[in-house]
């Protein structure tokens, strides 16, 4: 049951990714993340 659910969100996922024009994966979610969080890390250093 788990698997399947699992399965459902990813689906869900991709359907928004979509809608979106992108195709996010683990690699560029967490791309983003540290992007945000050093961007972050600027504008507090400025």
């Amino acid at each position: 049951m788990l698997v399947v659910s699992i399965e459902i969100v990813q689906r869900q996922l991709n359907k928004k990714s979509k809608a979106k024009g992108k195709q996010p994966t683990a690699k560029n979610k967490l791309k983003v993340m540290s992007e945000k969080t050093s961007n972050q890390q600027l504008v507090t250093s400025n």
